[in-house]
């Protein structure tokens, strides 16, 4: 079962790559992966870097995919931002998007919707 979750988790990051670059995003990084956690995709757009967590689901019966973004996710990718910008000398405005991938039928995500959350969550410091 897991391996099958994490198979269409990886086509999910896959669908919100695809969408994002076809709304003239540059992706910058994949699966940044550091001590603090992972990011699933590194984008950016007019002066913007996005941190995007994605989630796919095949539908809301236990809620939106965005819903299971809670604090301590937010908190580790908030840590993990903050690293990456340092280590790549990032000087543009963070951002914290969330991607929900709703599941079709085919299992290759072909037919998935893209639902694309802007500015998901902020942390003030």
């Amino acid at each position: 079962m897991e391996k099958r979750t994490n198979e269409i988790g990886a086509l999910g990051e896959k669908k919100a790559a695809e969408y994002l670059r076809k709304n003239k995003y540059i992706i910058h990084t994949l699966n940044y992966r550091c001590p603090y956690g992972e990011i699933d995709i590194v984008a950016e757009k007019d002066g913007v870097i996005a941190f995007v967590e994605v989630k796919t689901r095949s539908g809301v019966k236990f809620g939106k995919p965005a819903e299971f973004v809670d604090g301590k996710k937010q908190a580790r990718i908030y840590s993990a931002s903050q690293l990456y910008v340092y280590n790549n000398d990032i000087d543009l405005q963070p951002r914290f998007d969330v991607v929900e991938v709703y599941k079709g039928k085919l299992d290759d995500l072909s037919d998935a919707t893209v639902n694309h959350i802007i500015n998901a969550f902020q942390f003030d410091n």
